[in-house]
């Protein structure tokens, strides 16, 4: 089955347990063929099945293009003519991960879907297929000419119609409730971009779940966690192989001063947010010191938006001081933006899933980037 990860599901991660793994292979909404796993070394080229050896997905909660996928798969796969099985002109892959029980049943979910980008012959017998999920879809259309903005409309909503606009059959999955309008506006040129000024504004990322549809949410690290964290730890029955805070301060701003054009023509519009809390690592009065940035954005209607952007900016630095890397098995229901609780070695953490990579082989484990969680911020400003 594929759904909400199950108690027995969360149990056998935590023991010796079958890794399932699937690649489907789609064009026009259809679906043309199955790629199963083998190993490296095996009979692949007297099987009834096209194979693939192993790959990853990589996933990044503040890139444009959330997901990419890396698949290795023989040579005998190598697309030579432009309509074989895996060329890239309109070929979708839909990867899938769970556990298969001693009944026979399963639990799996969705890990990818997008379209394949590029499909590569390396030395070793082996062809690497690289994808990324359905967002480059809409960040590569542009505009054909430039479109008014509805002005007055929901954030959500516009981010929905210039979706739809270039890809007439994307799915929207659930939105945060997000009350930002939208000013008067004409985009032209980069689709992608009017799309990151639109989350930017309204204090949110867009981007396309494992499933392929699209979402716009807040930044989790800035909003009240929706969930209750999921327990990650050492202990026995536990799946985390090692967890560490990452302590690295060269991408770290504790002043931050968002700008934007105003719809009228008139000056623009800016305001400043720093971390003014002695408590911090990052104080602008301690021994941090004062490191400033200034980050440009457009569709913004008044200045209390650019203030609200310029104190999650702030809050990025501070959720980047906990920052944990973490190792453990692959855990195939986790998402991006997931509260997690974190115990190993005696130290325990809430952290927010910005990133992770996904293996594709059975027992490869899965690592996760994480950011701090801190509730009291994102309380006061809900």
């Amino acid at each position: 089955m594929i759904g909400a990860r199950s108690r027995i599901y969360r149990d056998a991660l935590g023991r010796p347990h079958a890794p399932r793994i699937r690649v489907e292979v789609w064009r026009a909404d259809l679906k043309v063929e199955e790629l199963v796993p083998r190993r490296r070394g095996a009979q692949v080229y007297q099987q009834p099945m096209p194979v693939f050896f192993g790959g990853n997905v990589r996933a990044t909660l503040s890139s444009r293009v959330t997901r990419s996928l890396t698949l290795a798969v023989p040579d005998t796969l190598y697309p030579w003519d432009p309509r074989d099985l895996l060329n890239p002109y309109g070929t979708e892959l839909r990867v899938f991960r769970g556990i298969t029980y001693g009944s026979g049943s399963y639990d799996e979910f969705p890990v990818f879907t997008g379209p394949i980008s590029a499909t590569k012959p390396n030395r070793n017998g082996e062809v690497q297929v690289e994808a990324e999920d359905r967002s480059v879809k809409v960040a590569k259309a542009g505009f054909v000419a430039p479109l008014a903005s509805q002005a007055g409309s929901l954030v959500v909503d516009e981010f929905e119609r210039l979706v739809l606009d270039a890809y007439p059959s994307a799915t929207f999955g659930r939105h945060d409730d997000i009350t930002a309008r939208v000013p008067a506006l004409a985009y032209d040129g980069d689709r992608g971009s009017a799309l990151d000024s639109l989350a930017k504004t309204a204090g949110a990322f867009w981007y396309c779940l494992a499933d392929g549809s699209f979402v716009l949410r807040r930044i989790p690290w800035s909003t009240p966690a929706t969930s209750a964290p999921l327990e990650l730890t050492d202990g026995p029955g536990g799946t985390v192989q090692s967890a560490f805070p990452v302590r690295v301060s060269g991408d770290l701003y504790n002043r931050v001063t968002v700008v934007s054009d105003r719809p009228d023509g008139g000056a623009p519009m800016w305001a400043t947010a720093q971390d003014d809390d002695p408590d911090s690592p990052t104080w602008v009065n301690g021994p941090f010191g004062v490191r400033s940035t200034q980050v440009r954005v457009t569709g913004a209607t008044n200045q209390g938006q650019l203030y609200v952007y310029a104190k999650n900016l702030v809050k990025r630095t501070r959720a980047l001081v906990e920052s944990w890397s973490i190792t453990c098995v692959a855990d195939a229901s986790l998402e991006l933006g997931d509260p997690v609780s974190v115990y190993y070695r005696g130290h325990r953490a809430v952290q927010l899933l910005a990133g992770f990579t996904m293996p594709l082989e059975p027992h490869a484990v899965m690592s996760i980037d994480g950011r701090a969680y801190n509730s009291t911020d994102a309380e006061e400003d809900a």
